[in-house]
């Protein structure tokens, strides 16, 4: 059913006329005609008298329809006037992400929002996947990007999946397995991981694929910097898994190597959670924007 049907339905009541109705809306009367007698057969109902002039009468089943439509027309009205004024004045949001996707990410879906969303306060917090869910749930963040695979709504939040990046094993220049061929994780026994946060969700992924493949137990060494991790492998002191788009640089530059595993590691699935009272339009460049940076 075509909301212009319906506004021609009204205006037709609300003005008397058919002639003074299509004038108003700026279309011919026999448009205007056209449109209500499409509603009249959605309906299977006839809702004005055809008397012969350009009087607008209602019918019974006009006259009992009229204030359910008018209500609907009006609330309608209401919400687009609502979001229209929302779009220059809605306030502050809470955005919250972890460490890698702040320093990559986090500056594209901004960059998108002031432009849409000019007069939005913004405030951003670094966290931990699952610290993230349990601030949404909570009410302390509004918007949460996180290492997640899955779809999840409930009555305060929805999560949404945008994408799967790839995850590399990076070494050295001179890492002496660079040189193995048919690499495989048991491989890997006697190195040192030199990773961000042992607990975090994506780390927990890649422990569960080591420990399907062989590997139970790795020493680690935990830094929560990114640039310090690239250093410390760069100089030998160990070996790292990261998002291929944290080392894009210094692999083309070949300051570090991949190590290629005959089973290569697990994809980090990217997901965006919301607070489902945020706008859709908010929600909607989010997505969109996300999807777009991750093709690129």
């Amino acid at each position: 059913m075509e909301l212009k049907n319906i506004e021609a339905f009204l205006k037709a009541v609300e003005l008397g006329s058919f002639s003074v109705a299509s004038s108003s809306m700026h279309i011919s009367q026999p448009t205007l005609s056209l449109r209500i007698q499409k509603l009249e057969e959605e309906l299977n109902s006839i809702l004005f008298k055809r008397n012969g002039g350009k009087k607008a009468v209602l019918t019974e089943e006009g006259r009992k329809l009229y204030p359910f439509y008018k209500e609907g027309i009006r609330s309608i009205l209401k919400g687009n006037e609502i979001l229209q004024s929302n779009k220059h004045s809605m306030g502050k949001l809470r955005l919250s992400c972890p460490n890698h996707m702040g320093q990559f990410i986090l500056p594209g879906v901004l960059k998108s929002l002031y432009e849409y969303f000019p007069d939005i306060d913004f405030n951003v917090n670094v966290s931990t996947t699952q610290q993230i869910i349990e601030d949404i749930r909570r009410g302390e963040t509004d918007v949460g990007l996180v290492f997640l695979d899955s779809q999840e709504k409930n009555e305060a939040y929805t999560l949404i999946p945008v994408a799967m990046e790839k995850t590399v094993l990076i070494a050295s220049p001179d890492h002496p397995l660079l040189e193995r061929r048919d690499l495989t994780v048991s491989d890997l026994a006697d190195e040192k991981f030199i990773v961000f946060a042992r607990a975090s969700n994506k780390n927990i992924i890649i422990d569960r694929f080591f420990n399907q493949h062989g590997l139970k137990d790795y020493n680690t060494i935990e830094i929560k910097n990114l640039e310090w991790i690239k250093t410390m492998v760069k100089s030998g002191l160990g070996i790292s898994f990261l998002q291929k788009s944290i080392v894009e640089v210094e692999l083309q530059n070949h300051e570090l190597e991949e190590l290629i595993l005959t089973t290569p590691l697990p994809n980090t699935p990217i997901s965006i959670i919301f607070r489902n009272e945020i706008h859709q339009e908010i929600q909607y460049t989010i997505i969109k924007t996300m999807k777009e940076l991750y093709r690129g």
